[in-house]
């Protein structure tokens, strides 16, 4: 191909890429990546892999370079200290009494464990940062020390400077935590999802856009006052949790303080995402299974985003009994409706864990507009993998997709592509071997995790014998037969995770090995 002819067909992309993005409301993270990659449409490419890549190595970049022994030793001693986990012959050693969630750290392991089913896993120090909204945007994002992963970035991709690795809410259908992680159980999960959704054509389906979920408040003492009960909400006083409802609302004329902190933003996003099924019944079945929603705006610094939210709060308290619904839907469930709705998470307005497996399902992804983002996200195309809506623009986006069925059937097509291409079991491996193979590379860590010797030098001298341990992770041993949707399938699949040997008896041991196989 010509000089001429390879011009043209570039700018015809870039042309494309602007015609559909201007067609669509704009989506805060694409405007942000074409704004660090310096160019009007860096995914005109068309790739969304290679596009993820380039944000994996901008993040990896931050990173100071290390270039001697002595420097690398200095950089695993400080992930010691710093609680952090290492990878070696691929067996996952971690802190025995590293602060923070235990679930997800028990999810991370068996993710990581899994993942070595499907690729290897490089000899690797890091520190994964639990939180859903990242801990550096007050640091310069240039020089930093140690290699961290995070879930999320809140704020945006330049708005922390850790390094974007999955959730590990992977394979956790939503009512068993024991299979976090799991890839296994998520290749079985997603493959019984894109079944059921093959079953269901687009023109069989509901016309609305699906949400489900809790709206809640972190207004005053009685915030998330809840517990389980029989399988039932019930209000901590012990009251029945869904008369209460019925009446208008938990507390439907308390206000307790504005939350300022940013702990509201996925609960106020909620609310007017629920509001839309009050405006529009036909269109949007938007519901909650646990519902007490925010209702004090005076610290909301934007007047018309406070009017908008102190709308859809009289909107919503007036029309509650409509919003509740008690009935637990499984997500194989979702397949019968043609759109759905992603909120942002209700503890921090964050990523949701929901969005994992809204890709296999069929139906045209809509997310809401916000900076948030996750490690596929360059990936995303508005137009082509989703839409993007908020509350004003949410209805006549989605007026104009039930006018035009061979765009929704696009943004279908768009969504299994993105599941194939970055959310599938092997996909999701392949990204934490690509995430450790670019940190190993900008730090050396050839330099010493691949010698035993020096990495026992580094722990004994860091005092940490003690404290940290192999995290044993181990699976069924059928656990890749036909997947049926069941509990009792989950029940009898979970991994099962234990502390096994430490690190230093460990590395010992395989030191005295090596020295076995080389006298031979």
């Amino acid at each position: 191909m010509h000089f001429a002819s390879v011009v043209v067909v570039a700018c015809a992309a870039i042309a494309s890429a602007r015609s559909r993005a201007a067609s669509f409301p704009p989506w805060a993270p694409e405007r942000e990546l074409a704004a660090l990659s310096k160019a009007s449409a860096p995914w005109a490419d068309g790739d969304g892999r290679a596009r993820v890549r380039r944000e994996l190595q901008r993040s990896v970049d931050a990173l100071r370079p290390r270039e001697t022994v002595a420097d690398v030793s200095a950089l695993v001693g400080e992930v010691l200290r710093n609680s952090g986990d290492l990878i070696l012959d691929g067996r996952i050693f971690a802190h025995a009494h590293k602060p923070g969630a235990k679930d997800k750290r028990r999810g991370l392991a068996v993710m990581l464990k899994s993942a070595t089913r499907y690729v290897a896993l490089p000899n690797v120090a890091w520190y994964a940062n639990e939180g859903s909204g990242g801990s550096l945007q007050d640091r310069d994002c240039r020089n930093v020390s140690v290699p961290f992963t995070v879930i999320a970035k809140k704020f945006g991709y330049a708005s922390d400077c850790g390094i974007l690795v999955p959730n590990p809410y992977f394979g956790n259908p939503g009512w068993i935590n024991d299979l976090m992680g799991s890839l296994e159980s998520w290749h079985h999960h997603a493959s019984a999802l894109r079944a059921a959704a093959a079953a269901r054509p687009l023109a069989t389906r509901i016309p609305k856009a699906f949400w489900r979920g809790k709206l809640l408040n972190h207004e005053g003492p009685n915030a998330h006052a809840y517990k389980f009960n029989d399988g039932r909400h019930v209000e901590y006083m012990g009251e029945r949790y869904k008369e209460r409802v019925e009446a208008g609302g938990l507390y439907p004329e308390r206000h307790g303080d504005c939350e300022a902190s940013g702990k509201e933003d996925g609960d106020r996003a909620r609310l007017l995402g629920v509001s839309l099924t009050v405006a529009r019944p036909d269109i949007f079945d938007v519901k909650c299974h646990m519902f007490d929603p925010p209702k004090n705006f005076t610290c909301v610094p934007d007047a018309a985003a406070a009017a908008e939210l102190e709308r859809a709060r009289d909107a919503v308290l007036k029309h509650s009994k409509a919003l509740y619904e008690d009935e637990f839907l499984h997500q194989g469930n979702y397949t019968r409706y043609k759109y759905a709705l992603n909120l942002p998470g209700q503890t921090s307005g964050s990523y949701s864990r929901n969005l994992n497996h809204l890709w296999s399902i069929g139906a045209g992804v809509l997310l809401w507009d916000s900076s948030i983002v996750e490690w596929y996200y360059p990936a995303l195309t508005t137009g082509e993998t989703h839409v993007a809506v908020n509350r004003s623009t949410a209805i006549p986006v989605l007026d104009r997709l039930e006018g035009d069925m061979k765009e929704v059937a696009k943004l279908v097509a768009g969504a299994q592509r993105v599941h194939g291409q970055h959310m599938c079991a092997r996909c999701i491996a392949q990204y934490w071997r690509d995430v450790f193979a670019a940190i190993r590379a900008r730090v050396r860590y050839d330099l010493v995790l691949d010698d035993k010797t020096k990495v026992l030098a580094v722990v004994e001298a860091e005092g940490a014998c003690d404290v940290y341990h192999e995290v044993a992770v181990s699976f069924p041993a059928d656990d890749k037969h036909n997947y049926h949707g069941s509990i009792a399938y989950y029940k009898n699949h979970k991994p099962t995770v234990s502390r096994g040997v430490g690190l230093c008896d460990w590395l010992r041991r395989e030191r005295k090995q090596e020295k076995v196989r080389v006298v031979r």
